[in-house]
């Protein structure tokens, strides 16, 4: 993530304002009516001249007064952004303002140099409250911009695509409402980021199309949209990459939210990630939705990551996020290519491994559809793609009250849905009417746990297990192409779960695999799991490495204690 920092390069702090503007000019813009025009400050808005210098005198005669920018209807105002200029804000504000687009265009000229955003402030002293954008066309000039590879803000070696549209450290009540950005040369279009300095954010009804348009075929780790801060709302957007695979786009929407957010009704297609939330804030990221979205993407849907990392150094974790009715298609085979960052995996919903902040009142849910495409050969993702769930693989962060239910998950590669990928403490979790079709669909012979091939309906691996795990209602079913499940669950813990209850009741549908899975394996677990079955029979498949003497199942038709050679009935 990008450092911030405080110095403005162009000149937005104290009397370097000033110098924007001749004395005759600031005496004018002082008696000015409240609405600015490009034109009154020498702009052509033909598409041919360029309107860089006239457009900084409006911007810097705005943020010496209370009014608005009006650009003229229709109108192109071209912007020649000079060499080396990476870390400008080619059009810095000192003040919040209105703009007001009236369908302008505003394009960037081709061959440019580099440029952190065209509107904004990279100061975090300066306060843009009450910034607002609307009706504006941003035109980035997509491949024809300059590409040489220079340092910058996002770090040496990175090249200068840092180009984005609005750029904020230090702001409040900010809106940006139907607008079109085109043609960008990197994934980003909005940074909005403060400790504590940003909030009351709305991103509405505007079009991102061809974005990450990069020459070269290289994206790295940012988003179309960052947004930190309380209350914020991502809603009814477009996001289109430019392409598939190396010439594409790493996320679409990425918050850090703290309390109240609400990313809804957004329809994203070919970016590697549509939906990024990261519960890392000042304070705890809290009451937050992710609603009603259609995500077409190469390998993750929706991300829930709560830890530290890089820039983001506190925070309390997650708690009360809801995640409903999301329609969400994973390509994964459809494109490869270079990327500095984001992370390994592809999934449909998942909570990402690495936590170091603790997860509370997760509820992934209401008719989710998640569906992958079949998983080529030339696919290279280092895990192992799953449907939904937690995909911790490490460490014994806590997970509680995590809730999935009422989804669909149709050909998961490897397992449908996952809790825990052998870390994590899970405490109070559930599963409940969640329905796995043609789960273990890859035919790569690769994918593996541990030593073992295994393709299974669910993954039940964490750490440890505390209080109650119920798992009910859920059918798995087999697809119309050859059949390739192992197991319908896959069961471990790395520590004593004697405690908790672990109560597992699913159904085999009648078109299920042709040979029907082993109903429950162990997968190499070492210690003592209680388990309780409940439709299904009590067969379960000898692990791959002994369990600890004295573990126990109970099952529809008996218990069963595992001796150290086998399962034999005991006593309830």
């Amino acid at each position: 993530m990008p450092s911030r920092r405080s110095a403005l390069k162009l000149g937005l702090q104290g009397g370097l304002l000033h110098a924007l503007l001749s004395p005759g000019l600031a005496a004018c813009a002082a008696l000015a009516t409240p609405s600015l025009r490009p034109e009154d400050f020498g702009a052509r808005g033909d598409g041919r001249a360029d309107d860089l210098p006239a457009l900084r005198r409006l911007f810097a005669a705005a943020s010496l007064q209370t009014g608005e920018i009006v650009l003229g209807a229709g109108r192109t105002y071209l912007l020649r952004a000079a060499a080396g200029s990476i870390d400008d804000v080619l059009l810095p504000l000192g003040r919040g303002v209105r703009i007001i687009g009236n369908g302008a265009t505003i394009r960037i000229a081709p061959g440019s140099g580099g440029y952190v955003a065209i509107i904004g402030n990279v100061s975090a002293r300066v306060d843009l409250t009450g910034l607002s954008v609307e009706g504006v066309t941003f035109d980035h000039g997509g491949a024809d911009a300059r590409a040489s590879p220079v340092g910058g803000r996002f770090g040496a070696g990175i090249l200068d695509h840092n180009r984005g549209c609005i750029y904020v450290l230090n702001c409040r009540n900010f809106s940006f409402t139907d607008n079109q950005v085109q043609n960008a040369f990197s994934t980003n279009a909005i940074f909005y980021s403060g400790a504590g300095t940003t909030t009351d954010c709305s991103i509405l009804r505007n079009r991102f199309t061809g974005i990450g348009r990069h020459p070269a075929g290289f994206y790295h780790d940012h988003s179309t949209i960052y947004a930190t801060g309380d209350d914020i709302a991502v809603r009814d957007n477009v996001f289109e990459a430019a392409a598939w695979g190396s010439e594409g786009a790493v996320c679409a929407i990425e918050v850090h939210p703290g309390r109240g957010c609400a990313v809804t009704g957004n329809r994203i297609a070919a970016y590697h990630t549509g939906i990024n939330f990261a519960g890392v804030h000042e304070t705890e990221s809290a009451d937050c939705t992710v609603r009603s979205n259609v995500i077409d993407a190469l390998r993750r849907g929706v991300a829930i990551y709560s830890g530290v990392y890089a820039d983001h150094r506190s925070g309390t974790g997650i708690t009360r996020l809801e995640i409903d009715d999301n329609d969400i298609r994973i390509r994964l085979g459809a494109g490869r290519g270079r990327m500095s960052g984001g992370g390994p995996g592809a999934f449909g919903i998942g909570l990402v491994a690495g936590a170091t902040l603790p997860v509370r009142d997760v509820r992934i849910g209401s008719e989710n559809r998640i569906l992958f495409d079949a998983e080529s050969a030339a696919s290279d993702w280092d895990s192992l793609p799953f449907g939904a769930g937690i995909a911790e693989t490490g460490g014994t962060m806590l997970y509680e009250r995590v809730h999935i239910g009422a989804l669909s998950i149709v050909n998961a590669p490897v397992f449908g849905l996952v809790l825990g990928s052998g870390g994590g403490r899970l405490k109070d979790c559930s599963v409940g009417a969640a329905r796995i079709i043609n789960a273990g669909s890859t035919s790569r012979p690769d994918r593996r746990l541990g030593s073992s091939t295994y393709r299974s309906a669910m993954l039940i691996n964490p750490h440890i297990i505390e209080g109650t795990l119920s798992v009910s209602g859920v059918e798995i079913a087999g697809g119309d192409a050859a059949p390739r499940l192992q197991h319908a669950v896959t069961i471990a813990s790395k520590a004593d779960s004697r405690r908790a209850r672990v109560a597992i009741d699913f159904r085999m549908a009648a078109r299920s695999v042709a040979s029907s899975p082993a109903p429950v394996v162990l997968h190499e677990s070492q210690n003592v799991l209680p388990l309780i079955l409940g439709q299904q029979p009590g067969r379960f498949v000898p692990p791959a490495a002994p369990v600890a003497a004295g573990s126990r199942m109970l099952a529809a038709d008996g218990a069963f204690g595992w001796t150290g050679a086998g399962w034999q009935p005991v006593r309830a």
